[in-house]
């Protein structure tokens, strides 16, 4: 029931993206115990965000994170413009000092302190982040640091855990423990970030009903880590090849 509304919700805050003043009506327009709901809050803060209306979206996550911790409102608070990334910084870390270390909220300072560039507070709070909840969001942010620090080595290991992690998730029952090892991404992705034909290595071109080559995986973990400031899970998704009853072969 709580996806069905989270979704439907979610459904009329897309019609109405664009316009803060239907936003803020649809808001409004919500029960006082409606509001106090998380991911209504974050849904409705990240498309008021997006609108350009950067301080009604800061007030409704403020005042969530103040009732109460919630996984998704840190990253949304995080991706909020229109205030200064220190000041974001300082709330969260005031956030930090009531509720612990959550990893969301260490991976909101993450990522916001790499945006600032303070690189030694970025990593702490990534691999403090990783040793808590190790996830594929958290290690592809850790890639992303390395990078940019030129530290290669380091953010190939990151990496390759976030693609680890990203095919290690379960497979609908019946598969075998080896078919965990590669999912299968959706068509639109697939055709957007499918790695080319390796002829050389004996590597045809991906088709979107074929099990995916760890190197397309990779693609998708670092595209979505760069472009998303979201705590969403990464578009992975493990479903058998079409037309076929039997799991993907193992790599």
């Amino acid at each position: 029931v709580r996806r069905l509304r989270d979704r439907a919700y979610g459904e009329l805050v897309a019609r109405k993206a664009g316009d803060p003043t239907a936003l803020r009506e649809l808001w409004r327009a919500l029960r006082a115990d409606e509001r106090a709901l998380p991911e209504l809050a974050a849904q409705t803060a990240a498309a008021l965000a997006d609108a350009g209306a950067a301080d009604d979206a800061r007030k409704i996550v403020e005042q969530a994170l103040d009732a109460g911790f919630a996984e998704p409102l840190p990253a949304t608070y995080a991706r909020i413009g229109g205030l200064a990334l220190r000041d974001r910084l300082e709330r969260l870390e005031g956030w930090r000092g009531r509720y612990g270390d959550e990893p969301a909220l260490l991976l909101a300072l993450g990522r916001l302190c790499t945006d600032e560039k303070l690189w030694g507070k970025a990593e702490d709070y990534l691999k403090l982040a990783a040793r808590q909840q190790p996830s594929v969001e958290v290690h592809a942010a850790l890639g992303e640091l390395y990078e940019t620090l030129g530290r290669q080595e380091e953010a190939g290991r990151a990496f390759r855990e976030a693609v680890r992690l990203a095919v290690s998730r379960q497979p609908p029952a019946g598969w075998s423990a080896a078919s965990r090892r590669i999912p299968v991404l959706g068509a639109p992705v697939r055709r957007k970030y499918a790695a080319p034909a390796d002829p050389a290595a004996g590597m045809p071109a991906e088709t979107p009903d074929q099990p995916c080559r760890i190197a397309t995986v990779l693609r998708v973990v670092k595209a979505y880590s760069a472009s998303n400031p979201f705590s969403r899970p990464c578009p992975l998704a493990f479903t058998p090849p079409k037309g076929s009853s039997t799991p993907p072969p193992a790599p």
